[in-house]
């Protein structure tokens, strides 16, 4: 590739006639691949044809956050690229996809920031996708990041904001731009994703009826009752002449994690607004059929995961048990002085 003839120590040694047809082997292999990489033209490199893909594979308008998902990761995949100097598919080999997962967990630079174990797991996926592309158009010859059994690892769970979290959340929110403030509302109460805040007010919200519609996760519209305390919100922003209930700017869930770090709260997310109206659902009885429909979760394993139901909910298992044995719970609850002492 530079003219140079370049000699490289296998660490075998010649006196074993074993290790000498392995070090043989080994030369053979490195040979077809440089062959290989000879072979290569320059419309196979990534820089010629990824983006272009993704364009048109991601080409209609219900696919277009899939497409930014997608060109996001890509755009954390191409230094790691650059760094080892993989500028074709057949380069890559399948101990640069496991290198990458812990190259992806500790770079910082100015086109990457570090990121979790499942982050660059679902960037190594992704790159499959890419790879099978490559496949099929005859730049590669297998796909190495198939089979990789990266298992995805259990994320920590966020926690439930209490009604004094709650408050303080609100009394700092006064001090920062609107659409924070609206947006926090809308998910409190009605347990949506941070995209989902920003409503027409004149095409999702019907007045009427009393409804919203939320343009949910995988393009689905979930329309529900407006909550009450939240219906003088929304009326205000319509009659000050707001077509949206806010208009979310670019890199919104950054604001809110720089917001919460403020706070000295980073367990706190926006998501913890999801969490919260759950946990706050269950805990008041509300069955689990409505709750699912309400938020619009797509199965009852997703929503039970969001539950925060803790040792002390269960007190109230105590009272509804004793009622079906004949037991009169209103004296026997007078037994404790508090729900901590019931557990003792």
């Amino acid at each position: 590739m530079t003219g140079k003839r370049v000699s490289e120590s296998t660490g075998l040694k010649v006196s074993n006639r074993n290790e000498t047809r392995l070090a043989h082997a080994r030369a053979l292999d490195m040979s077809a691949k440089e062959l290989a990489v000879t072979r290569i033209v320059a419309s196979e490199a990534w820089s010629y044809w990824v983006e272009p893909f993704l364009l048109a594979r991601y080409s209609t308008v219900a696919q277009l956050r899939t497409l930014e998902r997608y060109k996001t990761s890509w755009r954390n995949i191409v230094p790691f690229l650059e760094e080892r100097g993989l500028r074709f598919p057949r380069q890559l080999q399948r101990e640069d996809l496991y290198a990458y997962i812990e190259w992806r967990k500790t770079t910082r630079s100015d086109r990457v920031r570090p990121c979790s174990f499942n982050t660059a797991r679902h960037e190594i996926k992704m790159l499959g996708m890419i790879l099978a592309e490559a496949v099929a158009r005859g730049y590669c010859t297998r796909n190495v990041a198939r089979d990789l059994a990266l298992r995805k690892e259990k994320p920590k769970q966020k926690p439930e904001f209490t009604i004094d979290d709650i408050l303080e959340i609100r009394r700092r929110l006064q001090t920062e731009p609107d659409w924070m403030r609206v947006c926090f509302e809308i998910s409190i109460h009605h347990d949506t994703r941070l995209r989902a805040t920003q409503v027409d007010l004149h095409q999702d919200v019907d007045w009427t009826a009393g409804t919203i519609t939320f343009d949910e996760k995988g393009d689905r519209m979930l329309t529900v009752p407006i909550a009450p305390e939240l219906r003088p919100l929304l009326e205000r922003r319509r009659d000050e002449g707001h077509r949206f209930s806010c208009l979310l700017p670019r890199g919104a869930s950054k604001a809110w994690r720089s917001f919460f770090d403020r706070m000295g709260r980073r367990d706190f997310s926006f998501h913890c607004c999801r969490v919260t109206t759950i946990s706050r659902l269950a805990r008041a009885g509300v069955s689990e059929a409505l709750a699912t429909r309400y938020v619009g979760h797509a199965s009852t394993e997703i929503h039970r995961s969001y539950q925060r139901i803790g040792v002390r909910d269960l007190v109230a298992c105590h009272v509804a048990v004793a009622g079906t044995v004949g037991v009169d719970s209103s004296a026997w609850t007078q037994t404790f002085k508090s729900p901590t002492d019931s557990l003792v």
